[in-house]
């Protein structure tokens, strides 16, 4: 196995190439190579291994974009936060989904897994126009 199987094909680092562009860099050179690797331990004995490689990144990307702005209507630039607790794959895919559709992310770290109301100010001086969010899973009573 080569170090290009490996690792891939690295995209120009001179600047000249967007976060969403380096996504379709990948997808197009590299698309079997993981992104991620995931470990999960299922009975204690065995591991489980979770690789998503840059094609499936790059499509998951391009299913927030159409989400969020299908055949990119509506005015570019407007503002999005995101307001999620999920783990680093959905959370970048997120990210990189909400550049490719032509907003502008606004992130804003939360010091709380919730929603605070202190953040109504930070939503409305930053002229957030859209706001997915994560729901907490709500306990079922028996």
């Amino acid at each position: 196995m080569s170090i290009a199987h490996i690792h891939g094909i690295a995209p120009p680092t001179d600047g000249s190439v967007t976060l969403p562009e380096t996504v379709d860099f990948h997808r197009t050179h590299n698309p079997t190579v993981p992104i991620y690797v995931f470990s999960e331990h299922d009975d204690g004995a065995s591991n489980t291994i979770t690789q998503v490689a840059h094609l499936e990144f790059g499509r998951a990307c391009d299913r927030v974009a159409h989400l969020l702005r299908s055949r990119r209507r509506g005015p570019e630039r407007q503002v999005v936060a995101v307001v999620a607790l999920s783990d680093s794959l959905l959370y970048q895919s997120i990210v990189i989904g909400i550049m490719r559709a032509g907003f502008i992310v606004r992130i804003t770290p939360l010091k709380k897994p919730c929603f605070h109301p202190s953040h109504k100010y930070s939503i409305v001086y930053s002229h957030i126009r859209c706001l997915p969010e994560t729901r907490p899973k709500r306990r079922l009573s028996y």
